[in-house]
């Protein structure tokens, strides 16, 4: 499956009927552990995105929690993830994620089309009750409700 950009649209399009899978694990590291596990997963991100069917695979810690960390990958097909969930670089991930307290959560969620900046744009467009109009931007005015 071929997923391409439009720069003026910025949305991801994928031919029809064919999906792609976006898989995230949630890791709560201990503090004495999150240099390990973080140095762990940093040295097998490269070698993941040159995976067959890998569109991206990026790392991610909260920064209201530090010791949340986020590992994203996007695959084309569930084939594709499925051959990964098998590899030797998930093995890696697998032997991380023994170092925690808790259990990770894994999520797989199965995407057909997705929407970016465009989505945005024409969410504002719409009235508002929280605004004097569409992307105005303007504060809220007590004159624009009425007593009931």
């Amino acid at each position: 499956m071929d997923i391409w950009l439009s720069r003026q649209r910025y949305k991801i399009y994928t031919p029809r009927g064919k999906t792609m899978i976006d898989a995230t694990i949630k890791l709560t590291s201990q503090p004495d552990k999150l240099k390990e596990i973080l140095q762990t997963l940093k040295a097998i991100l490269l070698s993941i995105r040159y995976e067959q069917g890998c569109i991206s695979c990026h790392c991610y810690v909260d920064v209201e929690a530090e010791n949340n960390i986020f590992f994203r990958e996007e695959w084309k097909t569930r084939e594709d993830l499925d051959v990964h969930l098998r590899s030797t670089h998930f093995g890696i991930l697998i032997g991380a994620m023994k170092l925690l307290k808790n259990e990770p959560e894994i999520r797989f969620n199965t995407i057909t089309s997705t929407d970016g900046a465009e989505a945005v744009k024409a969410a504002r467009a719409l009235p508002s009750p929280l605004c004097n109009g569409p992307g105005s931007g303007s504060a809220v005015n007590k004159n624009d409700f009425r007593k009931v």
